[in-house]
């Protein structure tokens, strides 16, 4: 959706080369000679396999002087499908999002080399911005109502109405305490298991230590057993001497 005029036309010739670039097979439809009404007719009996993109609108069909804020209050309620845009002011009005160029951005760098010069650097040693003032923005809203909420987005692509997340908002912080969680409950297992370990162990020293003293006891009472048994066999050699003698 764009005016017809030069700009308008300069766009969808951008948009036309980028959709064959893509695929061959996309069609690329100009709704710059559409009224409103039409506009908004087309947009809302869309099929799932379409998506509409808002740009360079100022003046309808008629010629006469339409606000693309006003256009896009009009179809964005009825649209059938999501509508993209690269102007990022109407995001949040309707539009999903998408690769945008940022005012904030653009006039951030021109400030910052405003600033170099005026600080007296020589405006010929300044090299020229090769970065593009461009990064993508969605609407949490818009994307809940096409079932886009999960969907994966571009990196560090910056989603805006998006409820409040505890977690996303602490997410390193959670993410260090889960770990500090998870070393802590490895050591205390690790620590269970070599108790359970030196339990288990000493409970066999212990039973060895008891075997091996019934096995004392027995060898002292086999010893003392022996004492008596040689005691009483020296008393009867001793009593057969002395009645050997008294035979002679």
């Amino acid at each position: 959706i764009l005016e017809n005029t030069e700009t308008g036309i300069s766009y969808y010739n951008v948009a036309e080369k980028a959709a064959a670039s893509i695929n061959e097979n996309l069609k690329v439809h100009n709704l710059s000679t559409c009224s409103i009404e039409e506009i908004s007719n087309i947009t809302s009996s869309l099929k799932d396999d379409s998506i509409i993109i808002l740009d360079a609108y100022s003046i309808d069909s008629n010629e006469l002087s339409t606000p693309v804020n006003k256009l896009l209050n009009i179809i964005s309620s009825s649209s059938s499908v999501p509508i993209f845009t690269t102007s990022e002011p109407l995001i949040g009005q309707g539009c999903i999002g998408g690769s945008v160029i940022s005012p904030k951005v653009h006039g951030t760098d021109i400030g910052n080399l405003a600033l170099r010069y005026l600080k007296g650097e020589d405006i010929n040693s300044i090299s020229f911005i090769s970065k593009k003032s461009v990064h993508s923005v969605y609407d949490y809203n818009v994307l809940k109502k096409y079932g886009l909420a999960s969907a994966v987005l571009p990196e560090n692509s910056t989603v805006i109405n998006k409820p409040y997340s505890f977690y996303e908002t602490y997410k390193l912080q959670i993410n260090i305490v889960v770990l500090i969680f998870i070393i802590l409950i490895s050591l205390i297992i690790y620590l269970m298991v070599n108790i359970k370990k030196r339990i288990k162990v000493e409970q066999t020293l212990i039973e060895s230590n008891e075997e091996i003293s019934a096995l004392y006891e027995e060898l002292i009472a086999s010893e003392e057993s022996l004492h008596e048994n040689y005691i009483e066999l020296t008393n009867k050699q001793g009593e057969l001497l002395l009645s050997e003698e008294k035979y002679r």
